[in-house]
């Protein structure tokens, strides 16, 4: 039996025999094929996966755990970065990446640090500072001379992070010594409230003029202070002489389920949220689980975020431990489960996914580079970890939308003319010629001719 072609074709007959032959010579190829393919996924999964249920992902090279004391870096010899103290409603996301200032030794060097976040596509690092007072009844907030870094180390360290391009945020907040089962910040409740509240103005203002006299942006009136949050006449109050004191933007950082309760977000120039929200009940979730419950929770900020209009929303931290049940209890920093860089990363991809395609979101600042770092590391740091590729990869598609270039058009009569009022009329090269054409000129060109 023969498959012949039509007459008027100069195409060649083909027997069943030739395409059995064909297809049988075939088949072998196909087969390596397929093997070559699974053994391929097979190898990455063993370099780059870990055990259990634990899939593949990226990895930084060259990226070993801090060894302390730090080598000192390579100075920077750019020109310091200078505070925007401008205010507008139109500013640059804020690429953050928060530092707690944790060492007890007063004179440790933080410059590698920064160097390591500026290298990550951050354009601002927020430093934290904690005072203590005694337990939630006291009235007295005070540094503790071991754990509170100095002010001179402060200034320094502000310093390093301007001259490596990186704009300083500073959060203050507060520590208990002595704690009970839910005892934390958010639950303080002072014997004597004037003392606590006249106590607690000091240090604010303490870090206000520190912070207008070395350069900070963005300055931090509280955080998480859940109980203290219904005074809306002291905040007022303190924001008033925070205001003399200090020229540029204020935030306060409410706690993630609390914010809606604030009384005072109309008088300050951000709306901050911790952003520690229960992702799922269940450890290493998919990832499209946890793009399902961020893009509820999205819609839920923004719907409230109306309400203020004018005050532009930043995430003050946004953090996960590297550790199996992190989008269950992302606030526990004091688990100790499996480590799970995996679910880590997961948690980093959901987050960037969903709130990368809002138009209310000012800014993040991931929690907390302090740490180790590597894949060993279970704490909440992304340095070393698959979620550092992440936060790179998003940081720097933020800084390629900011670059992008964009053309406006001055409408003019005749060459040789003044210019009438601008008009935009488009952005592609294709209108760029027509518009030519048809009289208009592009702001450069009109520049020159005055």
């Amino acid at each position: 039996m023969t498959f012949l072609n039509d007459a008027s074709s100069t195409q060649p007959a083909y027997s069943v025999e030739t395409i059995s032959l064909r297809w049988g010579r075939s088949r072998w190829l196909w087969g390596l094929g397929l093997l070559w393919v699974s053994g391929s996924i097979m190898w990455g999964n063993m370099r780059w996966g870990q055990s259990g249920s634990i899939q593949r992902s990226c990895y930084l090279k060259n990226t070993a755990p801090y060894e302390f004391p730090l080598p000192r870096p390579t100075l920077s010899l750019r020109k310091p970065v200078k505070p925007d103290w401008v205010r507008r409603l139109k500013r640059p996301f804020m690429r953050g990446v928060s530092l707690g200032m944790y060492f007890k030794t007063q004179d440790f060097d933080y410059d590698q640090f920064l160097k390591d976040i500026s290298d990550a596509g951050a354009s601002h690092v927020g430093f934290v500072i904690s005072w203590y007072q005694k337990d939630v009844r006291s009235g007295t907030i005070e540094r503790d001379p071991q754990k509170t870094v100095s002010d001179a180390r402060l200034i320094q360290t502000i310093h390093q992070a301007r001259a490596r391009g990186l704009q300083v945020f500073l959060l203050p907040i507060i520590r208990l010594r002595e704690r009970g089962p839910d005892d934390w910040r958010g639950v303080i409740k002072p014997t004597v409230l004037e003392d606590w509240w006249r106590s607690y103005r000091n240090y604010i203002l303490h870090y206000a003029r520190l912070s207008r006299s070395y350069g900070v942006e963005l300055f931090s009136v509280g955080s998480e202070l859940v109980s203290m949050e219904k005074h809306r006449q002291r905040w007022l109050s303190l924001i008033s002489s925070v205001r003399q004191i200090f020229p540029g933007m204020l935030v306060y950082s409410a706690n993630w389920d609390h914010y809606e309760p604030v009384t005072f977000w109309d008088s300050l120039d951000y709306i901050g949220i911790s952003n520690y929200y229960e992702l799922s009940k269940k450890k290493l979730p998919q990832v499209a689980e946890l793009r399902r419950s961020w893009t509820k929770i999205r819609k839920k900020i923004e719907a409230w975020k109306r309400n203020y209009p004018r005050q532009p929303l930043i995430f003050t931290e946004v953090g996960y431990y590297s550790q199996l049940g992190t989008n269950i209890y992302p606030w526990d920093y004091t688990r100790n489960e499996q480590i799970s860089l995996e679910e880590q990363r997961r948690c980093y991809r959901a987050f960037t996914d969903v709130w990368s395609k809002s138009k209310a979101l000012s800014g993040t600042f991931f929690w907390n580079w302090f740490s180790r770092g590597g894949p060993k590391d279970k704490g909440y740091s992304p340095r070393g970890k698959p979620a550092e590729c992440v936060l790179r990869e998003w940081y720097a598609k933020i800084r390629r939308n900011e670059h992008r270039p964009r053309y406006r058009w001055i409408r003019t009569t005749r060459s040789g003319t003044s210019p009438r009022p601008s008009q935009a009329v488009g952005s592609s090269q294709k209108n760029c010629a027509r518009s030519s054409r048809r009289g208009r000129a592009p702001l450069s060109q009109t520049n020159k001719k005055r």
